[in-house]
């Protein structure tokens, strides 16, 4: 909107946004690269994964995927490979600083787990969209019976299916904060806008889903 010309602002607040903008520019690269790795070494060991909300929403809901920042990483895997996939990760250094409540907890119960680098960046773990009561109401292995497609610098990594998109963005505006941003709210305007969205399947997930 500044580029544009839309929002009027003065020279020292367009270079400081330009200046935010470059910088928002580099870390979401940066952010691409580490995605890449953790998809490819998840899949070394045969751990099945989806990519979700912000790096999978740029690519899939976005005509340039630059308009979309986001500011970390996050990989949703089945809960029965959840112990699995936090050992692969370890290996290359993305550590969970924070032990397991209990054995098998995460597998059965939990939403997921935040990883991070040695550099303190966050990779999110997820068995499934949220906590509390919705994270037994979604069906989460169900999650893997679609995917999309979504290029990241010359990588294919599989994002969820077009209405599994549209109902976790939609969970995510409306429970992600008590207020919902701005961000999450444009992603459910643009996932409602995709000409090849099934409606029928989208509110037959909602009811299955309890949402």
């Amino acid at each position: 909107v500044v580029r544009s010309g839309y929002l009027p602002v003065t020279e020292e607040q367009e270079q400081a946004t330009r200046a935010l903008d470059r910088n928002l520019a580099f870390d979401v690269l940066a952010l691409e690269q580490l995605l890449v790795s953790a998809w490819r070494e998840l899949t070394r060991h045969s751990i099945e994964a989806r990519v979700l909300k912000g790096a999978a929403h740029a690519r899939l809901l976005y005509a340039d995927p630059a308009e979309r920042p986001y500011v970390d990483v996050d990989l949703l895997v089945r809960g029965r490979d959840f112990a699995h996939a936090v050992a692969v990760l370890n290996e290359i250094g993305i550590v969970r600083p924070a032990a397991e409540l209990r054995s098998g907890f995460d597998e059965r119960f939990g939403k997921g787990a935040t990883l991070r680098t040695t550099a303190g960046v966050g990779v999110d773990l997820h068995r499934t969209f949220l906590g509390g009561p919705f994270a037994m109401t979604v069906d989460a292995d169900g999650l893997f019976q679609s995917s999309s497609t979504i290029d990241v610098g010359g990588a294919v990594l599989s994002g969820l299916g077009r209405e599994e998109v549209m109902m976790h963005a939609s969970l995510h505006a409306a429970l992600g904060d008590a207020e919902p941003r701005l961000l999450p709210v444009r992603d459910v305007v643009l996932a409602t806008l995709d000409p090849l969205l099934d409606l029928e399947r989208l509110w037959s997930l909602a009811e299955d889903w309890r949402a």
